[in-house]
């Protein structure tokens, strides 16, 4: 049943400009230009390398369902099979929206987090009995986003500890050697990431958002609060909300540290460099990355349920989990009926029209650099082009190398004039914009409307992003 859900809504869902833009770079890049390329995405480059496989076999966008089905699948199995939890519990988690939307739906690495946290807790019950493969999760888990990286971090230290210097004359050689190879590849995974952010390759657009004052970060950690009661409950104007949100942090941490202090200095450390990477670097949220909170509470729930001295009696984390997946179901629902009554963008439909109705080889200019990728990622195979006219180059996937500026009045026309001159191909304005925002406000198109003819305007409500295509006519 859940599979079959997860199915059935992935085939209403439109690419963001996040998931196209990674799909894109592993498509037109070589391996090392991908990793050139991550000091513009705040990530490191495996999701990207897994991309890659099949982007560049020349698999279509669609097939990356599939992939995501695939980590679905696992979890499910595991959260079915291997969770200390009830059966109730179990359907619980799995029907939640983290787990029935926001992680298999939307193609971007955080759904790699839930299936290594969760593979960690299943090793954790016996840790000296697959090292390697522990080291191995934890050099995955550190790799998916560097918002983990402290908790990969701080579970890679209690590893070390437990299993290999409190044992290390209890050991035979051979436990040991393998532990060793399981240190060494979490040891490189971490460093790898560690490095790449030193270099600023993960930090360096991201941290534009940063900020050390501490009223920007109270600040910030108010709308975070916001935002993650939307996204957990779909609700976000109440600051009552914010404030037991609050406390139910501040109890998780002392209840846990009272019971199984290394559970709680493991989930204090993993939340705090979570929060300061989220309040103090980024600065602003994703759907997904604010979602991470509930696994956090379930890779909490799951541990100190496993290390319960009474199987048989639900702890205290398992009752809070399932108070706030419950309390969740109402938005699980409205996501989930959102995501199948309207498209978030009317990318694939924008796409589908200029297949059908334009020529290829038409160029398609455009000031909305960062997201036209969301159509052009339906367009593979298709010999159609993209102008970024603030930058004044062809592009596919955005680079984030400046901030977001449409407001240039000349833009559009010095675009305009400058491709009709070195260029015989039919020429169009593509333009993606918010939903509350109208084409006629861009500075841009003001001074070349008379130049344009409208033929493609997005008629129903989107959720974010609506398209508007003009062909030039003068």
């Amino acid at each position: 049943l859940y599979m079959s859900i997860v199915i059935s809504i992935s085939f209403f869902h439109e690419a963001w400009e996040d998931e196209a833009q990674a799909w894109l770079i592993a498509r037109d890049l070589d391996f090392l230009q991908i990793i050139g390329q991550m000091k513009y995405e705040g990530h490191s480059f495996m999701w990207h390398y897994l991309l890659a496989f099949f982007a560049k076999s020349g698999l279509p966008y669609i097939f990356t369902n599939v992939l995501m089905f695939i980590f679905a699948g696992i979890i499910c199995l595991l959260v079915l099979i291997k969770a200390p939890f009830k059966k109730l519990t179990k359907i619980l988690i799995l029907f939640s929206s983290v787990f029935l939307y926001y992680m298999p739906i939307i193609l971007r690495p955080y759904i790699i987090i839930p299936l290594m946290l969760i593979i960690i807790s299943i090793l954790n019950e016996k840790p000296e009995k697959y090292p390697i493969t522990y080291g191995i999760c934890i050099a995955i888990l550190s790799n998916s986003h560097i918002i983990v990286l402290g908790l990969a971090v701080i579970i890679y230290i209690f590893y070390i500890k437990e299993e290999f210097l409190d044992k290390l004359h209890t050991n035979s050689k051979k436990q040991n050697c393998k532990l060793i190879i399981g240190a060494i590849i979490a040891f490189l995974g971490i460093f790898l990431v560690v490095v790449m952010a030193i270099m600023g390759y993960i930090f360096s657009i991201a941290a534009t958002h940063g900020t050390d004052q501490i009223i920007s970060v109270l600040y910030r950690a108010i709308n975070f609060g916001k935002n993650l009661s939307r996204v957990l409950f779909g609700v976000d104007k109440y600051g009552i909300i914010i404030l037991l949100e609050a406390l139910f942090f501040t109890y998780l941490i002392v209840k846990s540290w009272k019971i199984n202090k290394k559970q709680g200095i493991i989930f204090t450390i993993g939340l705090m460099f979570y929060l300061y990477v989220q309040l103090a670097i980024f600065g602003i949220y994703t759907d997904q990355r604010t979602a991470l909170i509930y696994i956090f509470v379930l890779f909490l729930s799951w541990n100190m349920t496993n290390f319960s001295k009474n199987k048989n009696k639900m702890t205290i984390f398992e009752i809070l989990l399932i108070i706030i997946t419950i309390l969740g179901l109402p938005n699980t629902i409205r996501v989930i009926y959102q995501e199948i009554k309207y498209p978030y963008n009317d990318s694939k439909a924008v796409a589908n029209y200029i297949d059908e109705n334009i020529e290829e080889g038409s160029i398609f200019i455009t000031v909305n650099w960062d997201s036209i990728s969301s159509v052009e990622v339906y367009l593979s195979g298709k010999d159609y082009k993209f102008y970024d006219a603030t930058d004044c180059v062809f592009m596919t996937y955005a680079t984030w190398n400046k901030f977001l500026d449409k407001k240039g009045e000349d833009y559009l026309e010095n675009a305009i004039n400058k491709l009709k001159e070195e260029s015989n191909k039919n020429l169009y304005v593509l333009n993606l914009i918010s939903e509350d925002s109208n084409i006629t406000d861009l500075n841009s198109f003001r001074k070349s409307k008379d130049r344009l003819k409208l033929i493609y305007a997005t008629k129903e409500k989107c959720l974010a992003r609506k398209a508007y295509l003009y062909e030039i006519i003068k």
